[in-house]
């Protein structure tokens, strides 16, 4: 099969921005595809051009959304937001989908799709009392912190081996998922009773994931599959 063209939405600069840049590069890599990445389209028909080149879409961590991607004002414990992914990213998953080519979300990128497909998001964990699990841990970013339960039937439980069930993810986040976007299905909770995953209904591969899989690919089968799940979906796609 072949290797297809995955865009990846860059992170900007500076020493941490590429150590976790090249975390996303390294597990693409490892599951089959050539990364691309992808600057920050500055309109429509930049961010059509640009998944015109690519299979796939990979929506990375990083800064907290703007409150008004969710139709909602921010609140103290709202972190600074990057204006130019807040800008960027909504293009460029309308191009992706449009183009009908898979898309992955991890962390920001799972609450951004939600967000501009309906959803919305808590601006922190402390809106949700029941949350009680250490959500935010990220000196445990290469190793399990919590567990959360996958859906039957769901894309995620198919990428593991036991299917459905329990499965240990890592955990950086401070804000969550509160309500998923009517196109969008649960697929993981944590025990707490955290959204920790979603994914499309319908359609091509669109999946997010509050948890890194990037940190784990290395040492977890799960992890890996869910990369190789997000490449074979792009290598249905026909090449650029």
């Amino acid at each position: 099969m072949r290797e297809p063209v995955i865009g990846v939405v860059d992170l900007g600069s500076g020493p941490f921005r590429r150590y976790m840049k090249n975390k996303y590069l390294a597990a693409l890599r490892a599951a089959g595809a050539q990364p691309l990445l992808l600057g920050w389209a500055a309109g429509p028909q930049a961010a059509e051009a640009a998944m015109a080149r690519c299979s796939g879409l990979l929506l990375p961590g990083g800064a907290d959304l703007a409150p008004a991607l969710y139709g909602q004002s921010p609140r103290p414990k709202c972190g600074k937001p990057c204006p130019g992914r807040d800008t960027a990213e909504p293009l460029l998953f309308a191009a992706a989908r449009a183009q009908g080519k898979p898309v992955l979300g991890i962390c920001r990128g799972c609450q951004l799709l939600n967000a501009v497909l309906g959803g919305t998001l808590y601006q922190d964990l402390s809106e949700l009392p029941a949350a009680h699990l250490r959500h935010m841990d990220f000196f445990g970013r290469a190793k399990h912190v919590h567990t959360v339960t996958l859906a039957p039937g769901s894309r995620l439980a198919a990428c593991r081996q036991q299917g459905a069930g329990v499965q240990g993810v890592n955990s950086m986040h401070h804000q969550a998922l509160h309500t998923a976007a009517p196109c969008l299905a649960v697929a993981a909770l944590s025990e707490d009773g955290v959204i920790e995953a979603l994914e499309a209904s319908a359609g091509p591969f669109c999946v997010g994931v509050q948890w890194h899989p990037e940190h784990l690919f290395h040492r977890d089968p799960f992890a890996l599959a869910i990369f190789r799940a997000f490449v074979q979906a792009a290598q249905l796609v026909p090449a650029p």
